[in-house]
């Protein structure tokens, strides 16, 4: 089927030309480029225009006298009738229209403003957001946390072995993090020792709702930039993602599991942190439900991307490139690229579904499903077992709630002898006990 002609981000169309149509001409250059048709109607409906000729030069002078931008402006025929076409392609620079900037939003023009004009004039020369300079200066920065950082760098063989761990100032050099005499915006969210005072963005929080979506607690984790990543793991695995035992299919023994794998959260925790958009100034986030965990940071996704491209292996886009070199160093991120692929790997090897990726209200987050449980029954008993282990063993698993008293009464012996079988035959992992003394059960280990 042919694709329906609709007006939509890159094309817009027209009955006559007015110069109020320039804010469009200037945010198709702002943004990705588009077209314009004048003499078509916004239902569609082509009606050409009485002097086409006239009509395109008005247009190609008013752009040229306004914007100071080149485009192509051309007559052609539609069904007969005759319409100006004016094709504009994407920018190298942001151009204004009477000191406004306009962008493409969806089929609208929207003027950008504040922290977004900023954030765009700043690309333009090659600069991040967090390249800007603050108030901040090296008193404000936190010594443990250079410390942190060039430490981890050594470790990982990505920071030299004779640099020293208390020179603040080296770090601000050697990653160029100041400008005039200034630091950066990156120098504080990643050392300073409240960079929340600096950024409200700048930390994360810890969320647990239960199955209807209610709050019950929450952990705020305000450290400097470098640390939060192992501080949130810490707190994850220490306060909200319990250690659970499952039985390993080969052996049959009592293996610790948990339900989320770290190394996939750290993975995400790491991502959401450096490509995050600290300009809207709101936390990470990292979200626990009965069934996932949700990470989210606000910010979409670099230019000209989807959540396919995402998916697939991918080249590096860094937003912030400045704190991305500081992570990577740091041994945060091992190869550009390649992270999503990670926590791919990882949640397959802990039995976890794949994870999902989203664009919810302005911010990318990742949805990682609970873990999957493990099915498999515990092993049948040991044949190698005689005697008296033997016939324990065999009472257990045909009932695994029989009682010391029980066994000794079956098997005529006393109570103190089936005991010491008992404390042997866990000692030597062939069972296990599971609950309380009075109404646990027996589990059998071992084959």
């Amino acid at each position: 089927m042919p694709a329906v002609d609709l007006e939509n981000n890159q094309e817009e169309w027209k009955e006559i030309w007015d110069s109020s149509y320039l804010k469009a001409i200037a945010a198709f250059y702002n943004t990705d480029g588009g077209r314009m048709v004048v003499g078509r109607k916004d239902d569609g409906v082509i009606v050409g225009l009485v002097d086409p000729k006239d009509t395109a030069k008005k247009i190609s002078d008013t752009i040229h006298n306004k914007l100071h931008i080149n485009v192509s402006v051309r007559i052609e025929s539609i069904e007969s009738k005759d319409c100006v076409i004016v094709d504009v392609r994407a920018g190298n620079r942001m151009v204004d229209l009477d000191g406004q900037f306009y962008v493409r939003v969806g089929n609208t023009n929207q003027t950008l403003e504040g922290e977004e004009l900023r954030t765009a004039l700043l690309n333009e020369k090659g600069m991040d957001w967090l390249d800007q300079t603050c108030d901040y200066s090296l008193k404000d920065l936190s010594p443990e946390a250079i410390s942190f950082f060039i430490s981890k760098g050594k470790e990982r063989g990505r920071i030299g072995k004779d640099v020293d761990p208390t020179d603040i100032s080296g770090v601000v050099s050697s990653y160029n993090l100041s400008n005039d005499g200034k630091l950066t915006m990156t120098a504080a969210i990643a050392f300073a020792k409240e960079p929340r005072h600096l950024n409200d963005g700048a930390y994360l929080v810890i969320g647990e709702f239960d199955s209807k979506n209610i709050l019950r607690r929450e952990t705020y984790v305000e450290v400097p930039g470098i640390q939060i990543v192992d501080e949130t793991i810490r707190i994850l695995y220490e306060r909200y993602i319990p250690s659970k035992f499952e039985y390993e299919g080969r052996t049959g023994l009592r293996v610790d599991v948990f339900d989320y794998p770290e190394d996939a959260l750290r993975e995400l925790i790491v991502n959401a942190l450096v490509h995050k958009d600290y300009s809207i100034q709101e936390p990470t986030r990292v979200a626990i439900y009965p069934n996932h965990i949700e990470i989210s940071s606000m910010g979409l996704l670099p230019k000209g991307w989807d959540l396919d491209t995402l998916l697939k292996k991918h080249g590096s886009s860094r937003r912030n490139r400045s704190l991305a070199n500081i992570f990577h160093d740091a041994g945060y991120v091992e190869k550009w690229g390649q992270g999503i692929e990670k926590v791919v790997e990882a949640c397959k090897a802990n039995n976890n579904p794949p994870p999902e990726f989203s664009i919810v209200t302005g911010a990318l987050m990742a949805t990682i499903p609970i873990r999957k449980k493990n099915t498999k029954t515990p092993a049948p008993v040991d044949v190698s077992l005689e005697g008296l282990d033997f016939e324990i063993v065999n009472k257990m698993e045909s009932n695994p709630k029989i009682t010391r008293t029980e066994l000794a009464s079956d098997l005529g012996v006393a109570e103190s002898t089936i005991s010491n079988h008992i404390s042997s035959l866990i000692a030597d992992g062939y069972i296990a006990r599971e609950g309380s003394k009075k109404t646990g059960v027996w589990v059998i280990l071992r084959k």
